[in-house]
C-alpha cells in the first residue's frame, strides 16, 4: 500500500502510513527488481520538493544505493530534476573521511560472510556502509533465513580515528555471537 500510493503520487497517503510506521522509510519496495526505497521514487518522478524534503525529515537516507548501484541523486541527474539536487547530495554528518568507507569495506564484507555463514552469492544485496557517514546510529541486518543478525556502525576511538564495528549472530544458536573492530589496519574479534 506505501509504494502503491508514491507510485500514485499520493503522497498524503504514504506519508498516513509512514506515521503509522515509521520505520518503513528505508525499506525497499517488495516485487521491484530495483529495490527502491521512497525517496529514490520521489527523485526519479521528480516529485516536489517539499515531498523530498519530508522523506529526508522522516529519516530517508539519501546514500542508499539500489540494485544499479545508484542513489536518489543519480536518479534525479538523469531524469532532469534539478529542484532536487542539492537536497539529495548525500552529506557527512559524521565528519568522516569517506575513504575510510573504501579502506574497510572488503575486511567488513569477508567478516560478515564467514560470521553469517553463507555465501556471498546469496545475498543479491550485501550491507552498505555508505549510510554510516548519514547517520549515528547502528544498521541492522537481518537475514531471516538463517535466523541471524549483523549490526555495524562507526565509532570513533580516543585519538579520533574511526572504527568500524560488526556484531554478528542468531538468537537461537548459544555462543554464536561475534563482535569486530576492523580499521584500515585490519580487524579484530574483541567478544
Amino acid at each position: 500500500m506505501l509504494f502503491e500510493a508514491a507510485r500514485a503520487n499520493n503522497w498524503a497517503e504514504a506519508f498516513t502510513t509512514l506515521d503509522a510506521s515509521p520505520d518503513l522509510i528505508n525499506v525497499v519496495e517488495p516485487d521491484n527488481s530495483a529495490f527502491n526505497t521512497l525517496l529514490h521514487l520521489a527523485a526519479r518522478t521528480g516529485a516536489k520538493l517539499e515531498i523530498i524534503k519530508e522523506l529526508i525529515n522522516r529519516g530517508a537516507l539519501r546514500s542508499i544505493r539500489i540494485a544499479f548501484d545508484q542513489k536518489p541523486l543519480d536518479f534525479a541527474i538523469n531524469e532532469g530534476h534539478e529542484h532536487l539536487f542539492s537536497s539529495l547530495k548525500v552529506p557527512n554528518q559524521r565528519g568522516i573521511d569517506p575513504s575510510f568507507i573504501s579502506q574497510v569495506k572488503d575486511e567488513f564484507l569477508n567478516l560478515f560472510y564467514k560470521d553469517s555463514r553463507i555465501r556471498s552469492e546469496i545475498i543479491f544485496r550485501p550491507p552498505q556502509l555508505e549510510p554510516l557517514l548519514e547517520i549515528d546510529n547502528p544498521i541492522r541486518f537481518v537475514m531471516w533465513r538463517f535466523l541471524g543478525e549483523a549490526k555495524y556502525w562507526i565509532k570513533k576511538d580516543e585519538a579520533g580515528k574511526p572504527k568500524l564495528y560488526l556484531f554478528t549472530g542468531s538468537r537461537f544458536v548459544e555462543g554464536s555471537t561475534r563482535t569486530y573492530e576492523i580499521s584500515p589496519e585490519g580487524s579484530k574479534r574483541i567478544r
